[in-house]
């Protein structure tokens, strides 16, 4: 599995300045195919100064979701350090 590209990758207007709120469409390319999924992606920092990122998928897929989930979270993880999400 690999992660090929966020595509529409939008902020959402939120309340609580230490949550930031993402939706986006995930391409995954698999050995048989390519998939395009809505994932919305949610990135909180703690009162302790560490930075938590959860990715939720919005629409069913055919593959084992943990080792989806954990690639898709440090993808967006590596993003945000990288300062390339809006």
């Amino acid at each position: 599995m690999k992660i090929v590209e966020l595509k529409e990758l939008e902020r959402k207007n939120g309340e609580l300045h230490y949550r930031k709120v993402y939706t986006a469409k995930v391409v995954l390319q698999f050995p048989l195919e390519t998939v395009e999924r809505p994932i919305e992606i949610i990135i909180e920092h703690t009162p302790l100064g560490q930075v938590h990122t959860k990715v939720t998928l919005q629409e069913p897929i055919s593959y084992p979701l943990l080792p989806i989930l954990k690639d898709l979270s440090s993808y967006a993880s590596d993003l945000y350090r990288k300062g390339q999400l809006p």
